[in-house]
């Protein structure tokens, strides 16, 4: 397999969906971009240059019969790309920030102790100078933004604007 490696940087804050749920007046973002939108982002600028034809082989081949795929982009930290968290991973519920975070899809921990999921939705992990496993966990920064949609933006009006919420 050959893998093309890039490294996206954000002008403006991007705003990734996700379809089909709760309140059709605010919209939960993803913290990564789904590999999706990259993926029309490419066809976009692939139809700026070369006329778009389901039928045509070369196209079909980059973008259609699943032989090129586009992977999601995940936030960087620490100067390396991250992963998701295992929903497997767990911390003690009461330890802080350098908890020991224990696996339960490796060994499920008993003892009494009352645990958590690890709260932080990517990771980067790696060796130790003493071969032990190290974590670093991290969380991209979000924006919770109000918008105010009416008729005439110039003049309030009573009954005909929306409220949308958007993160």
């Amino acid at each position: 397999m050959k893998a093309l490696t890039y490294e996206l940087h954000l002008l403006e804050p991007v705003l990734a969906t996700q379809l089909g749920g709760g309140d059709p007046n605010s919209a939960v973002g993803f913290e990564f971009i789904p590999g999706s939108m990259i993926r029309g982002a490419v066809i976009g600028r692939y139809a700026q240059q070369h006329p778009v034809d389901a039928a045509d082989t070369a196209f079909r081949r980059l973008f259609l019969d699943g032989n090129v795929r586009f992977l999601n982009a995940y936030p960087q930290a620490y100067g390396q790309r991250t992963l998701p968290v295992p929903s497997s991973w767990h911390k003690e519920k009461d330890e802080g920030e350098m908890a020991t975070i224990y696996d339960f899809a490796v060994e499920v921990q008993n003892g009494g102790l009352q645990w958590r999921k690890v709260e932080k939705p990517f990771c980067h992990v790696w060796a130790g100078e003493d071969g032990s496993c190290k974590v670093e966990l991290t969380r991209p920064k979000q924006h919770i933004n109000i918008h105010t949609s009416r008729e005439d933006r110039q003049k309030v009006t009573k009954g005909e604007s929306t409220v949308f919420r958007y993160e």
